[in-house]
């Protein structure tokens, strides 16, 4: 028995309370995380519609169903297809508006999105002045082809993905590395994709 001023507590009793207010702190946590969630989505959220704005084109959002499974592929399939306007080689953006992958097929009401790490992924980019043929890696990093060694292409330069249905284009990386080639007419460009390719719960197709 436990005694404090004229109350008398079991020990039972007063484990029993210690355990409810931990569960009630828990629970507390848990609300207050779920809260910090819902304000940073809701953040996001505006700053893609902003983005939208911003560039006078229409952004859907797309559900995750399941990832392609394959040790060489980075690719993962996503609701809504034909139904609601999605076409090939849209680009996808990620909730922060980076480049994160393309619609490489579309079904009636689903789509397969090729990720920008996978070895299948292309798109043509323009860097400063100078546009060439932007490629995943499955190391994480991507590469630009086609942009010629007389080019002012050098380290920290932004890499903007170009949409020719859109007429717009979308931020993909910054160059890591920038090299003329001796062996060919080409720089050999390595670049570092801001967008995280996994996990994704929505993705965001640009119509």
């Amino acid at each position: 028995m436990y005694f404090y001023g004229n109350l008398t507590v079991s020990r039972g009793r007063l484990f029993k309370e210690i355990n409810t207010l931990k569960a009630r702190n828990v629970k507390l946590l848990l609300e207050n995380k779920k809260f910090s969630s819902l304000i940073q989505e809701n953040r996001k959220l505006r700053k893609l519609l902003n983005f939208q704005k911003q560039h006078s084109i229409e952004i859907v959002p797309l559900n995750v169903i399941s990832v392609v499974p394959s040790h060489f592929r980075r690719a993962i399939i996503v609701s809504g297809g034909r139904d609601i306007g999605i076409k090939e080689d849209a680009p996808i953006l990620d909730e922060d508006g980076f480049l994160t992958g393309r619609v490489s097929k579309v079904y009636y009401d689903y789509s397969e999105i090729t990720l920008i790490n996978d070895p299948d992924f292309y798109i043509t980019v323009k860097i400063n002045d100078s546009l060439g043929l932007l490629k995943g890696t499955l190391s994480g990093d991507l590469k630009v082809f086609y942009i010629d060694n007389k080019s002012d292409v050098k380290s920290n330069d932004k890499v903007f993905a170009l949409s020719y249905n859109t007429h717009s284009d979308f931020i993909a990386g910054v160059v890591r590395e920038a090299k003329d080639s001796k062996s060919s007419f080409f720089m050999n460009i390595t670049v570092k994709p801001f967008s995280k390719p996994y996990p994704h719960k929505t993705v965001f197709a640009v119509k």
